[in-house]
């Protein structure tokens, strides 16, 4: 099975980013994810996107750069 990269945008918010898991083909997911990226501020949407790739059936590898 191929895992599909989901690039995010520093600013976007998690909305998009949950629109993008549900919208991925495969069922692994690589959300890249850049330092200082608004999704990954706050632990609540750390939790919403989790949720999102398992409501999904989805396989989810966050990849970044950023301390958490």
């Amino acid at each position: 099975m191929s895992k599909e990269n989901i690039y995010i945008d520093l600013n976007e918010d998690i909305r998009s980013v949950i629109g993008k898991i549900q919208e991925a083909d495969s069922e692994e997911i690589e959300l890249i994810v850049p330092t200082g990226a608004r999704v990954l501020q706050n632990i609540v949407d750390a939790h919403l996107i989790q949720e999102a790739s398992v409501a999904n059936g989805k396989g989810l590898n966050v990849v970044t750069s950023a301390l958490m």
